[in-house]
Order: C-alpha cells, then structure tokens, then sequence
C-alpha cells in the first residue's frame, strides 16, 4: 500500500496546498464554519470543531434514526460542503 502524501493542488484556477487545512494554527477558522458555528450557537446545539481543520461535527436524534452530520469549509472556492448520514436504530424483532 502507498502512503498518501498531500501535494500542491489547483482547482478551477485556485492554487492551494492540501496542507492548509491540515497544520494546527496555519490559518483562521474560515468564514463559513464561523457562520455554522455561530447559527449552531444560537440554537444552542453542540457540535465538535476539528482543530485546524474547516470542520465541524455533530448528531442529533430524529425518527428512530441518528443523523450524523459534518460540514466542511473549502474557502479558496468560498464554498461550503455539508453531508449528512444516518444511522438506524436497530429494534428487536
């Protein structure tokens, strides 16, 4: 198996290292996790901010499900990427 190592990239024309966002204290939390982070805040919802990184976490309960969900920030395209997934609550038959 290769070991990944993270190289220089450019997408659509914006030039970015994959290491950015990847070093603990390279850069500022991005504009739009701090707008996440803020909304969340608001609702007085938790969530886990992955340290150096344009990360959040968090779950919450919804019907019989869990919903797991992470955003993550890639602010040289000034875009935000939110996933969610869930995972079912298996029930005795």
């Amino acid at each position: 198996m290769t070991k990944w190592e993270p190289q220089d990239s450019t997408f659509y024309g914006v030039a970015f290292s994959a290491l950015d966002s990847e070093i603990p204290g390279m850069r500022p939390t991005s504009i739009q996790i701090q707008s996440v982070m803020d909304a969340f805040g608001q609702q007085g919802w938790q969530f886990e901010h992955l340290e150096g990184r344009d990360v959040i976490r968090t779950a919450f309960e919804a019907y019989h499900t869990q919903v797991h969900l992470h955003a993550q920030a890639f602010p040289q395209l000034n875009a935000l990427s939110p996933r969610a997934t869930d995972v079912p609550h298996h029930q005795p038959v």
